[in-house]
């Protein structure tokens, strides 16, 4: 885990309404099957997460009516 992973958390409990233990384990849950790609040998090229982040917060806030 990294700080750009458990920094998601406050993301997830801000804007998607989250509580902080599941905001947890669902980054915790995300880091260790994005880990798994390694461990079973399937070459994995990292860092699809990152520009998806700022898209499901505009989406989120087009669908609330938040602009």
């Amino acid at each position: 885990m990294c700080a750009v992973d458990l920094g998601a958390i406050t993301l997830l409990a801000d804007h998607l309404g989250m509580p902080f233990d599941v905001a947890l384990a669902v980054v915790v849950l995300n880091g260790l099957l994005y880990l798994a790609h390694h461990l079973l040998g399937d070459p994995v090229i990292p860092g699809w997460i990152t520009p998806a982040v700022p898209l499901l917060v505009c989406v989120r806030r087009a669908i609330s009516g938040r602009a």
